[in-house]
């Protein structure tokens, strides 16, 4: 995640995520674990820890991920027969 300021780890924050495809946001309670000044641009580099999920909003972001997974593994298997 980057951000414009500072956020010191352990601080918990809410982020409201849209997923490609989808008009719904998905609430996620996070706790930052790590902060980084960015090397080639102003503001910060941070890694989060997601802490709280809603079942429902984490059944859309496995699905996502399989579908994203499936779109992977069909574009690298075609890529595959067009370079042999």
């Amino acid at each position: 995640m980057t951000t414009e300021n500072f956020i010191s780890p352990e601080s918990r924050l809410v982020l409201l995520v849209s997923l490609p495809g989808t008009l719904k946001s998905i609430r996620l309670i996070c706790q930052v674990t790590w902060t980084q000044q960015q090397r080639f641009a102003d503001g910060y580099e941070c890694g989060v820890e997601f802490i709280e999920i809603n079942p429902e909003d984490r059944q859309e972001i496995d699905s996502f991920v399989q579908r994203a997974r499936e779109v992977s593994s069909a574009t690298y298997t075609q890529s595959k027969r067009l370079s042999a």
